[in-house]
């Protein structure tokens, strides 16, 4: 039975810097991450972010609502809006955006902020911690946008795979996203290689475990 839940952004959970212009507060919830994103003037996806995404476009899935500021945002197909004060928006996957005058833009955004954490840390080399905010990007888009939640997943599983043999999370860590990226593949009409899944396969018959996502990787 879920439980009542209450919190405020001037107590955090989590304080993130941006590696430039902004931060975001986050607070956790059980439904999940809500962030609070402060956009310094100067703030722009394509400079600041992209270099870290390595996508053309930002593909994570916004939802939420202006508080003060202005921002603009370009999608790929040319459609350009502006978020002002009081705007309540959804921003899909497949975007650019930038910080408007001489005033930081503060947006709450319900979840899509995690992804942008998990791409500061992984360029900064925080790997465990970068892991963790994929899979929590994951399982937060999971039934909102599930082709940003594999998105996520894949980048998770770079990450593992990346990590020492010497690690010794890195089986368990390169299982959970490969759980998640095979059992979810038929919700997006994609063909598993059969080599995908005997992969899967071999690394939980190493572990002595079984694919079972909900405890894969309680803990991150």
């Amino acid at each position: 039975m879920s439980k009542l839940e209450a919190k405020r952004f001037d107590q955090p959970d989590e304080v993130r810097p941006f590696t430039g212009h902004g931060h975001v507060d986050l607070v956790e919830l059980s439904t999940g991450p809500v962030g609070l994103g402060t956009f310094e003037p100067g703030w722009k996806w394509s400079n600041d972010v992209k270099p870290l995404a390595g996508t053309e476009s930002c593909e994570v899935n916004h939802v939420g609502y202006c508080l003060s500021g202005r921002m603009t945002v370009r999608m790929d197909d040319g459609t350009v809006t502006e978020l002002t004060p009081g705007t309540v928006f959804h921003i899909p996957p497949g975007h650019d955006g930038w910080t408007e005058g001489d005033e930081a833009c503060v947006l709450l955004d319900f979840g899509g902020l995690t992804a942008f954490v998990a791409e500061h840390l992984q360029a900064a080399g925080d790997l465990h911690p970068a892991f963790g905010w994929h899979m929590r990007a994951a399982t937060w888009a999971t039934n909102r946008d599930i082709a940003a939640a594999r998105l996520s997943w894949e980048r998770a599983r770079k990450i593992a795979d990346a990590l020492p043999g010497s690690d010794p999370d890195r089986p368990a860590m390169r299982i959970a996203p490969r759980t998640m990226l095979c059992g979810t593949a038929f919700r997006v009409r994609v063909k598993m290689a059969g080599e995908r899944f005997e992969e899967l396969r071999q690394l939980c018959t190493a572990a002595g475990t079984r694919p079972h996502w909900p405890s894969v990787w309680r803990g991150w």
